[in-house]
C-alpha cells in the first residue's frame, strides 16, 4: 500500500507538469475558444411523458452579432447508446450578441426510455466566423423518472457499508457529514474527496445521482483526478451494477451503490461495487 500511495502522488505531480507553451485564450487575444461549460448532464424523462435539459455552450470572446455554433450527436455505439426515438438534439445553438453563453435544449420523450440510464454524446463542430473548437464531449444521461415526494436534500451522514476495496486500502469516500443538493426534480448530487484517506490532496469529486422510479442511479463518467500511469485517462466512477433502492415518501435513510474503476487510470484494478448509507441529520 505504501508503494501505491507514492505512485499515485508522483503521477499526480507529473501530470501537472510539462515542457510546452499552452495557447492562452482570453477576450483580448481575438482567438475564440468554444466549449461546453460542463461535461455531463442528466435528461429526466417522466414516465409516459417528456423531459428536457439545457446544455450550456460558451465562448471566451464577445461579438457584436449573434454567433451560431454547430453541434452533432456522436453516433459511435459506445458513446451514444440511447435510441434515437427517445431524444431530439438541435444541430445549432445561438450565442447572442455581447454574450458568452448560449443554451442548447435537448428534449426527451418516453417512447422506450428505461430507468437504467443510457447516454447521448454531443460534439462541438464549428462556430460562425471560425474559432478553436474544444475536443471535450458533453455526455447526457437519459433515463425514465417517477415523481419524488420527499426532498432528499440537506445534511446527511454518509457511511461506507461494504468492505474496503483491497486495491484502495481506504474507504472510497471517508465517512462524513455532507450536503446533498438538488439539481432537478429527481436528480441530486454531493461532493466528496475520492480516496481521501490516502492524503494525496486531490480536490473533491462531484457525484450526481438520480432517484429513478425507486432506484438510486449514479451518473456515469464521474472523474476523480487520479491516475496510476501518466498519460492514462483518470480513474472514473459510475453506476452500480445493482442499484440501491429508496422510498419516494421517506428521505430519512437511503443507500447508494457505485462502481469504482470504471476506467482504471492504468492501475490494473477491476471494477468494484461500493455501497454507502445516507442518514439525514
Amino acid at each position: 500500500m505504501k508503494n501505491f500511495i507514492k505512485f499515485l502522488a508522483i503521477s499526480l505531480l507529473l501530470s501537472s507538469c510539462g515542457d510546452f507553451e499552452p495557447v492562452i485564450f482570453d477576450p483580448n487575444t481575438g482567438q475564440t475558444l468554444v466549449f461546453f461549460s460542463k461535461t455531463t448532464s442528466a435528461l429526466e424523462v417522466t414516465i409516459d411523458d417528456t423531459g428536457s435539459v439545457d446544455v450550456q455552450i460558451g465562448v471566451n470572446t464577445l461579438s457584436s452579432s449573434d454567433r451560431t455554433v454547430t453541434v452533432a450527436v456522436n453516433t459511435s455505439p459506445t458513446l451514444t447508446t440511447a435510441a434515437s426515438e427517445n431524444y431530439s438534439v438541435p444541430t445549432t445553438v445561438v450565442i447572442p450578441a455581447n454574450e458568452y453563453f448560449g443554451q442548447l435544449t435537448v428534449t426527451g420523450v418516453d417512447n422506450s426510455v428505461e430507468t437504467t440510464a443510457e447516454i447521448i454524446t454531443i460534439n462541438l463542430v464549428s462556430i460562425d466566423g471560425g474559432g478553436q473548437i474544444s475536443a471535450a464531449n458533453h455526455t447526457i444521461s437519459i433515463f425514465q423518472v417517477c415523481p419524488v415526494n420527499a426532498p432528499f436534500t440537506g445534511s446527511y451522514l454518509m457511511e461506507q457499508i461494504t468492505a474496503i476495496n483491497p486495491e484502495d486500502g481506504v474507504e472510497c469516500f471517508s465517512d462524513q457529514i455532507l450536503d446533498i443538493t438538488s439539481t432537478g426534480a429527481t436528480t441530486r448530487q454531493f461532493k466528496a474527496v475520492y480516496l481521501e484517506g490516502l492524503g494525496i490532496g486531490q480536490p473533491a469529486s462531484t457525484v450526481p445521482f438520480g432517484l429513478v422510479c425507486n432506484e438510486v442511479i449514479v451518473a456515469p463518467g464521474i472523474g476523480t483526478g487520479l491516475v496510476c500511469v501518466q498519460g492514462q485517462p483518470a480513474i472514473t466512477l459510475g453506476p452500480g451494477a445493482v442499484p440501491a433502492n429508496y422510498d419516494a415518501d421517506d428521505d430519512s435513510v437511503f443507500e447508494l451503490t457505485l462502481t469504482e474503476y470504471v476506467t482504471d487510470g492504468g492501475c490494473g484494478a477491476p471494477p468494484y461495487q461500493t455501497t454507502f448509507r445516507f442518514t439525514k441529520q
